[in-house]
């Protein structure tokens, strides 16, 4: 391999394996939610507020890097020198 595709390769593996993951935890999240609004339905108002506001900014999260994501391998397809470029940053 030369010099250039190893530098993207070890790039490109890391930020799929962390969006994979990510993706991972972000369904988990998801079952946890869901399973703790239908089986604590009298909880205090202040608990409610903040679990919906932590599950909305990890949900906004994933879909930021979902569109990072596709920015970087769909969009920049072919273009090794800006994903270089991009990650190194």
């Amino acid at each position: 391999m030369r010099k250039l595709d190893v530098r993207v390769a070890q790039k490109v593996g890391a930020l799929t394996g962390s969006y994979a993951i990510d993706l991972f935890l972000c369904g988990v999240m998801i079952h946890q939610f869901v399973m703790w609004s239908a089986n604590y339905k009298e909880e205090r108002r202040f608990n409610l507020i903040v679990t919906a506001c932590v599950v909305t900014a990890g949900l906004a999260q994933s879909g930021l890097n979902t569109y990072y994501v596709w920015h970087l391998l769909v969009t920049g397809f072919g273009k090794y020198i800006g994903l270089l470029d991009t990650l190194s940053a």
